[in-house]
């Protein structure tokens, strides 16, 4: 039931950005749900890798599952953002220019927007704002294969950059400093969150079951330490949050659901194409009950369009 916790995960992030979003500002959802959709992604690569038996293959495959649809919801928000100017989605508003275009369309860099790594051409935000999290994830993509060949042959060097990366969060959940902190380096830089990748991607190996409990309970008391320590440090509550819902994933991949595969197809659509239907949703109307309504028909009904159009796509780059 992975497909379908991953669908829920995407309306958690989508409705954590709503311009009338119903959450408390004090607790993000959709940071809970960005952290166990690295976890997935983690364990989802190891097999991914594992099945293509050649970089190429699995880079091929990366490809067509992501940039098809992404570059049709750039280039469709780009065509709004140009026809209209809409103040209820500020950081749509952007000055285009071919730099910032091609940064965008490129998507590897799109979280290069926080300091102290900033791209200031692709400021305030990637024109499709989620993909900050997207970049962070290809990141990872790149590193996939120097890691399955680590956890093969020298898993040792593979724990080492585990636990550094694993340090060097925990470190900076420690610091509020406008260039290191729980925010940056404890969420969004591949640095920081790298170690909750590969500790998807060990569940994947899944040969190392009793050094797995142990870092996992390990890493659930230092962030209840974290929690009550540092409770004003951003997104330590929602990291731990995540944290505790991994062994539910771990309980739920193997169930069968019919409508999984289904539900599973539409999570990338969603989360990629929110934003562009707030942003044309809110152009249309500013009445609360019409624009939610608006905005649940649209994500879905577009995202059902593109789940379409990347499965042919997918099969197609697959030939």
């Amino acid at each position: 039931m992975l497909g379908s916790f991953r669908f829920l995960l995407a309306w958690i992030v989508m409705l954590s950005h709503l311009p009338f979003a119903p959450f408390s500002k004090a607790f993000n959802p959709a940071v809970s749900g960005v952290v166990m959709f690295y976890f997935i992604s983690g364990f989802l690569m190891y097999h991914s890798f594992n099945s293509a038996k050649s970089i190429l293959k699995f880079y091929k495959k990366r490809f067509f599952r992501l940039y098809p649809v992404y570059f049709i919801v750039l280039t469709l928000t780009i065509l709004a953002i140009t026809l209209w100017h809409n103040p209820t989605i500020p950081l749509l508003n952007q000055h285009l220019d071919i730099t910032k275009l091609i940064l965008n369309y490129l998507l590897v860099f799109n979280n290069y927007v926080f300091a102290p790594f900033t791209i200031h051409t692709l400021l305030p935000h990637p024109l499709i704002p989620p993909t900050w999290s997207l970049s962070t994830e290809i990141h990872f993509y790149i590193l996939v294969p120097f890691l399955f060949g680590l956890l093969q042959s020298r898993s040792r060097l593979f724990y080492v950059i585990f636990l550094g990366s694993m340090i060097f969060e925990f470190v900076a959940f420690a610091y509020t400093k406008p260039t290191f902190n729980s925010d940056i380096f404890g969420y969004r830089y591949i640095f920081g969150v790298l170690w909750i990748f590969m500790f998807g991607f060990l569940f994947g190996h899944d040969r190392h079951s009793k050094f797995i409990k142990f870092v996992y309970v390990c890493i659930v008391v230092y962030f209840m330490f974290v929690g009550f320590y540092f409770t004003n440090h951003a997104y330590v509550k929602e990291i731990l949050l995540a944290l505790l819902f991994l062994p539910l994933i771990l309980v739920i991949k193997d169930m069968n659901f019919k409508y999984d595969k289904l539900l599973g197809s539409l999570s990338y659509p969603i989360f990629i194409s929110h934003f562009f239907v707030f942003y044309v949703v809110s152009y249309f109307t500013h009445n609360k009950i019409l624009f939610f309504a608006g905005v649940f028909i649209g994500v879905l009904g577009i995202s059902i369009i593109l789940a379409k159009i990347q499965n042919t796509i997918y099969q197609k780059g697959k030939q």
